[in-house]
This record gives structure tokens, C-alpha cells and sequence, in this order.
């Protein structure tokens, strides 16, 4: 990856930054699927630089990765995102540093069944997913403990949460990525983002 474009939240008393993640990821979401192939997969990965797992906290950047500046251009962020200038600050295309690093930011699933006892725990007692996921063993406990954006599906219209886990990687790996621009799982489209 060669050249990336920064997003950071601006604080605001009034709006919470969980809100502003959900509408920034759903928009950059949407903008990747105009240019995904057949698969789903996409050349933009993403990266979180303030990203801390003991606070379950993505922080308030999100840095966009491509291999040339071209690409970024055309992905058109500034006019995807100009409806949330009040609350976003967007940063010009830059070239990544020839010191960074590489890390993996993968999305992790829940196991289906274990989401659906802890959303009929929710609506049974009327709880937070969080409150009702405490009650539940180590099946979903390294789950629960990982940053997430709650989204909502555009096709079906359900909520759901979006967990984000970063791993280290001592060396670039090219691959593709995933319409959130997270690392898949496959080997043949595992790929770094650069981390600085």
C-alpha cells in the first residue's frame, strides 16, 4: 500500500462517537462496493491507528489504504463524507511513511447461535447486547472484549455489531480486502495494511 487518507472524529459533546462510527463505516462500506469484484473483495484496506483493546476502543481515526494515490482519488471520500464535515475531519491523499510497520485488521464473527441467546436475553430482560453477553461463557468472551461498530445491514435492515481484531505482522502481505476493507481469512487474500 502506497498511499492512504486519514478520517478523525471530531469530539462532540452533544453526538457520540459510537453514533459517528456507524455512519462513517457505513458510508465508506458503501462507497467500497462500487468497487468490488465478483467475490466481494475490494483493493482499500483500512487501519486504526488509535485502536486499544483495553479500552475495546477503535479511537478516533481511520486511515484508508491504497497503492496508488489515483485509486484514493476515485474512491472520492471528501464527497462521500462532506454530509458529516461538522463532525469529521478529512485529511488529503498521502504517501505512506517508509517506516511503517504491518498489522492485520480482520472482522471476527460471532458464533451464530451464541448471538441469538444473547439477543433473546436483551429483549427478555431489556438490556445493553453488552450486559446480556456478561452472562455467557468463554465462547464469546474474547468477542465481547474486541472494539466494535454497530452497522446496519442496507439489505435487510438489522442491526448488527462489527467486531475488529488487530494482529501484528512482521512482514507486508498484498492480498485483498473485504467490503469493510478488514483482512479476510482466506491465505490467497490475506492481506497487511501499514501501521505508523
Amino acid at each position: 500500500m502506497g498511499y492512504y487518507q486519514e478520517i478523525i472524529i471530531i469530539p462532540d459533546q452533544e453526538i457520540s462517537p459510537h453514533f459517528l462510527w456507524t455512519k462513517i463505516m457505513t458510508a465508506v462500506h458503501h462507497r467500497f462496493s462500487f468497487f468490488a469484484d465478483a467475490d466481494g473483495l475490494i483493493n482499500f484496506g483500512v487501519s486504526f491507528p488509535d485502536y486499544d483493546l483495553r479500552r475495546k476502543s477503535l479511537g478516533r481515526r481511520i486511515r484508508i489504504f491504497a497503492e496508488t494515490k489515483q485509486e484514493l482519488l476515485q474512491l472520492g471520500l471528501d464527497d462521500k463524507l462532506a454530509v458529516f464535515s461538522e463532525y469529521v475531519m478529512i485529511g488529503s491523499v498521502r504517501p505512506v511513511p517508509e517506516h511503517a510497520g504491518h498489522v492485520f485488521y480482520r472482522k471476527v464473527h460471532e458464533k451464530p447461535r451464541l448471538e441469538v441467546k444473547i439477543r433473546h436475553m436483551m429483549k427478555k430482560k431489556g438490556i445493553s447486547f453488552d450486559d446480556a453477553a456478561m452472562n455467557f461463557t468463554e465462547a464469546g468472551r474474547e468477542i465481547r472484549n474486541l472494539p466494535r461498530i454497530n452497522l446496519v445491514s442496507s439489505t435487510t435492515g438489522n442491526h448488527f455489531p462489527l467486531y475488529i481484531k488487530k494482529e501484528d505482522c512482521s512482514s507486508a502481505s498484498k492480498g485483498r480486502y473485504n467490503s469493510y476493507g478488514l483482512s479476510t481469512t482466506a491465505a490467497a487474500t490475506n492481506a497487511t495494511v501499514p501501521e505508523f
